[in-house]
């Protein structure tokens, strides 16, 4: 592995976590994402991260990347978490140091219930690294995994790039643990703020003393309207939480046993709708009875228990008001006399003041209990923040240490286009100091810094990261990265450029061109000369071979035909990258020319016993303006791809269909093949990669044909995609423009 994949997988990961972060600020990263940037970056199979669980006393797999279900399932389970020093994810993170087991299945720190991961191919890799993610010098949450298939040839720089990888992660984990609990903590803050301020509001506008008790008030208002009115006694009656029952709650002036049977026994709402208890509560209006023993609409329909009540506790008259708080029935407020009572309309006016006062006493009483809860809760919330906030500032800190040590150039510029950071790698490529840039906007710098070419894209708002290759003095090649960063809101807010110098690859990717087009037309004149001698051989004297001379020699012929199609291939990769494979549109009838790659394809087709057809979904043919020659070739090497993984007996399907409303020609070609493994399908468009599984099949293909067809649709203004299953089939689509229809 080089060291500058590992760098450059780095500067992903950072354009990555940049996409979501403030800068000075933590991001919540997308830690899978960054898992897959770091797996590329070190050539590995999977990644995952292991996090302490304080509760459990275990190694938790909280992150990961391209591990097999049944191994995210087997590990999903807490009894199988590792604990501190268990395995080799618990040796690394005990021990504070990495381990690399080159032969996991061989390794005697495996724990035998967790190797059948490895025999049954779950788990399917040879070699782990683990290495501890620190977040302060010999403070660590957890175990950066790095799996891979075979042992990697690391060098000492590759290690380290491990370690700084590992350690970034820490931090970033860390971070968003602090910062998940620093929003959430400011949230609440501003909420329970805006509570307090409501509640104190509504204490203040009311005339009942803070320090005064509810049994206090009871028993003031007992006296108060005993003096006035002769009453016997006052009781509250609180609903219960199904809202069928009342309760007693509290009293003054009842005989206990009255007040005991009621708070073991809830007055039932439902089967007392007689009663004015009953109707006090459920239709908020206040009731009254001058002689509860004659009524019979409220006395006949009480139990025998509670007609034995009321006879021994005495009273004789009662009245009910509705307990209203904060909107909702809360209960009712019962007053007792023990004589008759007539309740004239003044006495009517006294009794329901006296009502309301205890409902705004109710009301009082239970702000003062969200106060005092509220209270503590700030108490204990303002605290937090602070601690989070400064261990924010610390992950901050850490934050701007590696910007500034990062090997990379960093360019940050605040929301009006001024320069906020530059690190010392940006200072040394664009030859400048940072106080004479700092706080200045880019616009006024741009030409000193040889910037104009990004800044001019500033100013069309773009809000996607994109890069540049500029030209800078001493034919240097800076790779200039523009990231727009976006606020929680997701306003935009920083702009960063990331600067990378790309000389070194460049020249090197010039001289891999230069020696491949050398090599390619320096083998053309030998490999047409040895054609034409075959031609001769066995045109004019392959009468005179024995079978297997003529055997020996059609196998020679295809060889160089091969070699032939090859050096073409790279040629034509060649002509691609240097920006010179022209195209020569003429009017064509697509349907023809389709027709036409089937008819050149089909005897082939039949003597591999595979059936070829062609399906028509759109009558209407239109004359598109396309490249004839480099059409068919794209035609046949889908042909060719689909008959080489089909198995005899197997189907090809070739459709076309003209989609008039949206003026494009779409061609599949469809096979029940080999199909792609899901895992490779990725890499499908690349040069030179065949999945495992079709090398198996057909073991002379090149890789190049599927990235020489992308090009050609791609410079017609299509665009080609497939869908495969393994051992099931493949189909690709193309799918051209149309234009004015001829």
């Amino acid at each position: 592995m080089k060291v500058s994949k590992s760098k450059k997988s780095i500067l992903d990961l950072l354009e990555d976590i940049s996409l979501n972060v403030q800068i000075q600020k933590l991001p919540a990263a997308d830690l899978g994402k960054t898992l897959k940037i770091v797996t590329q970056a070190f050539n590995a199979r999977s990644a995952a991260i292991w996090i302490l669980s304080e509760a459990e006393n275990r190694l938790k797999l909280e992150h990961q990347y391209n591990l097999n279900p049944r191994f995210l399932e087997f590990f999903h389970d807490p009894k199988h978490w590792p604990k501190p020093g268990q395995g080799i994810v618990g040796k690394a993170f005990q021990n504070k140091r990495t381990i690399i087991k080159s032969d996991l299945l061989d390794s005697g720190d495996v724990p035998s219930e967790w190797k059948y991961l490895l025999r049954d191919k779950i788990l399917d890799v040879q070699t782990l690294i683990s290495h501890p993610l620190f977040i302060e010098k010999d403070h660590l949450i957890g175990v950066l995994n790095l799996y891979f298939s075979n042992p990697p040839e690391f060098r000492d720089d590759d290690f380290q790039a491990i370690r700084i990888t590992a350690n970034y992660l820490g931090t970033i984990v860390e971070g968003e643990r602090a910062y998940t609990y620093l929003h959430k903590s400011t949230d609440e803050l501003r909420s329970e703020r805006n509570q307090l301020a409501a509640l104190s509001d509504a204490i203040q506008a009311l005339s009942i003393s803070k320090e005064q008790s509810m049994r206090d008030l009871i028993s003031d208002l007992a006296r108060t309207i005993g003096k006035a009115l002769g009453t016997h006694a006052i009781a509250i009656w609180k609903a219960t939480s199904d809202r069928k029952h009342l309760k007693m709650f509290m009293n003054h002036g009842l005989a206990p046993e009255y007040a005991k049977y009621f708070e073991d026994n809830p007055y039932d709402v439902e089967g007392g709708m007689t009663g004015i208890l009953a109707q006090a509560f459920l239709n908020r209006k206040p009731g009254f009875t001058e002689n509860i023993l004659k009524d019979e609409k409220v006395f006949e329909n009480f139990s025998a228990d509670i007609k034995s009540i009321i006879k021994k506790e005495g009273y004789i008259s009662v009245s009910s008001f509705p307990l209203i708080v904060q909107g909702k029935s809360y209960g009712v407020l019962n007053f007792y006399f023990s004589t008759e009572h007539a309740f004239s309309k003044s006495e009517r006016e006294i009794l329901q003041v006296a009502s309301h006062t205890v409902s705004i006493a109710i009301g009082n009483a239970e702000y003062r209990q969200d106060l005092k809860r509220i209270q503590n809760a700030l108490s204990k919330t303002l605290k937090a923040t602070e601690i989070a906030r400064e261990h924010a500032e610390q992950i901050s800190d850490r934050i701007q240490l590696i910007i500034s040590n990062f090997s990379d150039g960093i360019l940050v510029l605040s929301e009006d286009m001024r320069v906020k950071i530059i690190n010392p790698t940006a200072e040394n490529i664009l030859n400048i100091n940072k106080g004479d840039i700092i706080n200045k906007s880019i616009y006024e710098i741009a030409d000193a810094l040889n910037l104009r070419s990004m800044t001019s894209e500033l100013s069309k708002k773009v809000e996607k990261a994109f890069k540049r290759e500029i030209g800078f003095p001493q034919d240097r090649t800076i790779e200039v990265m523009y990231v727009p960063i976006f606020s929680r809101s997701g306003k935009k807010s920083d702009t960063m450029f990331v600067l990378h110098d790309i000389t070194r690859e460049k020249r090197v990717e010039q001289l891999k061109t230069e020696f491949v087009s050398l090599a390619a037309h320096q083998l053309r004149t030998p490999l047409s000369a040895i054609k034409w001698t075959f031609n001769i051989l066995m045109n004019d004297m392959g009468q005179k071979f024995t079978r297997e001379q003529s055997d020996l020699m059609n196998v020679g012929y295809k060889s160089n035909e091969r070699m032939i199609a090859l050096v073409n291939d790279l040629l034509d990769i060649t002509r691609i990258e240097e920006g010179k494979y022209i195209n020569n549109p003429t009017p064509s009838n697509i349907y023809e020319l389709v027709r036409l790659a089937i008819s050149n394809r089909s005897k082939e087709a039949e003597r591999r016993g595979i059936s070829l057809d062609l399906v028509l979904k759109s009558k209407k043919a239109p004359i598109l303006m396309i490249d004839k020659e480099k059409i068919m070739l794209s035609m046949h090497n889908l042909i060719d791809n689909a008959m080489f993984y089909t198995q005899r007996g197997g189907r090809i399907v070739v459709s076309i269909d003209y989609k008039d409303a949206k003026k494009i020609v779409e061609i599949s070609v469809r096979d029940n093949g080999i199909g792609i493994p899901q895992k490779q399908q990725g890499r499908v468009f690349e040069r030179f990669f065949r999945a495992p599984n079709a090398v198996s099949v057909h073991t002379t293909g090149t890789g190049l044909g599927l990235y020489i067809i992308k090009n050609i649709i791609e410079a017609h203004g299509g665009k080609i995609w497939f869908q495969s299953k393994e051992n099931k089939g493949t189909v690709f689509h193309i799918a051209i423009p149309a234009g004015p229809n001829k």
